[in-house]
């Protein structure tokens, strides 16, 4: 599941850079965030988080 929500981060970051008037921090922020997210989903895999 969190690799599906770093995947739809993804393409949400990549919408908002399409954007007129997004905020590049905006995007930087939910690029971030997807990789939170994946990393978080490689942790799960390796049982890091329970």
């Amino acid at each position: 599941m969190l690799f599906r929500a770093s995947a739809f981060a993804r393409v949400v970051a990549a919408g908002r850079a399409t954007m007129t008037g997004a905020s590049h921090d905006d995007v930087r922020r939910m690029l971030a965030l997807a990789e939170q997210l994946e990393a978080a989903g490689h942790l799960e895999l390796g049982r890091g988080l329970g």
